[in-house]
């Protein structure tokens, strides 16, 4: 994450198996594809293979991680998007599972 005026880093994420070589192969791919933002409440959601689908607060002090999901049998998400129906001023999380399909989430912490 940068500072839009300086363009100064302010922080990076990455879930701790991404950058552990003890994970770098028998475990799946252990990198994001898709990131979904919520400007209004400063969250970010992330399809991150098979790490599942990750919530971060982005903001001036940084990055941090509020909310994850991964199946007990795993997941494989590719996509990822933000949407709220008409009307309404609840975020739905969509995710797109390469191995069963479309998953929808609420993401209920603070």
């Amino acid at each position: 994450m940068l500072n839009g005026s300086t363009l100064q880093e302010i922080d990076n994420y990455s879930i701790p198996e991404a950058i552990d070589p003890a994970f770098a192969s028998g475990f799946g791919t252990m990198s994001v594809h898709e990131v979904a933002m919520d400007k209004a409440e400063d969250i970010a959601y992330l399809s991150w293979y098979d790490a599942g689908i990750r919530v971060v607060r982005f903001g001036p002090s940084g990055i941090q991680e509020v909310g994850h999901y991964i199946d007990v049998n795993g997941n494989d998400f590719w996509g990822v998007e933000a949407h709220r129906l008409p009307g309404s001023e609840e975020t739905l999380i969509l995710g797109s599972d390469r191995d069963s399909g479309l998953w929808i989430f609420r993401y209920t912490g603070g």
